[in-house]
């Protein structure tokens, strides 16, 4: 999978406003093509979920041009349903997990990294809640595998051990996921993320699929608020 953008955000434009102005366009785009409200509100539940302060963000995307950014993400989730072999119909059903390379740089650069050699990763399966009460729940068994196989005695300062596919997934721990080490705060930000987007969009649903979308920094779009 090649997603290899060269972009960066413009002048006086934050992580949060493009992250925003991107699903909020993304949600138009299939309101408009599609005739469906539902996906539309989906979507926006999708960027919602994962910008809490994302309203405050309308007014740039407002800005912008709807079309120009949806067309952005819809090109993303068609190299996905490629490499998933699934039809774009399929795909934009599925709840959306998105992975911003301008919030997470080493966190995406990891799950990219991953994701061009298994693209079948793209598509994962929530373990549900329950994991801070059971030491055996699935989550904990997939995340102590991963700290067994790749952490170690003395990690680099500053970091955290990562995984994927997420341990808190089906397809995390043995025999697929691998570890690296990415920056604490960003790998603490995106569990924030995961976690809200468990709550909000899978309502803690075990056994639900979602995709993971990665998002390349966001250059493709920032002359749009200039």
């Amino acid at each position: 999978m090649e997603l290899s953008m060269t972009m960066s955000i413009g002048a006086g434009m934050t992580a949060g406003q493009a992250y925003a102005a991107l699903a909020f366009g993304s949600a138009a785009y299939i309101a408009i093509s599609s005739g469906l409200l539902s996906d539309a509100v989906d979507l926006m539940g999708d960027a919602l979920s994962q910008v809490g302060t994302g309203v405050a963000y309308v007014y740039h995307f407002l800005q912008a041009s709807v079309f120009e950014i949806a067309r952005y993400v819809r090109d993303v989730l068609e190299e996905i349903a490629t490499h998933l072999r699934k039809t774009w119909q399929e795909i934009k059903r599925f709840p959306k997990f998105y992975l911003p390379e301008d919030f997470w740089p080493e966190v995406y650069d990891f799950k990219v990294d991953y994701l061009q050699r298994n693209p079948w990763a793209f598509l994962l399966n929530y373990n549900g809640p329950g994991a801070t009460r059971n030491p055996n729940h699935p989550t904990n068994v997939n995340r102590a595998w991963v700290k067994t196989n790749f952490q170690r005695p003395i990690p680099p300062w500053n970091t955290q051990l990562d995984e994927f596919p997420y341990a808190s997934s089906w397809q995390g721990g043995q025999p697929f996921a691998e570890g690296r080490y990415v920056n604490a705060g960003q790998n603490h930000q995106e569990g924030l993320a995961l976690n809200t987007f468990y709550r909000k969009r899978l309502r803690y649903g075990g056994g639900r699929p979602f995709l993971v979308v990665p998002i390349p920094s966001l250059v493709a779009i920032a002359h749009l608020f200039d």
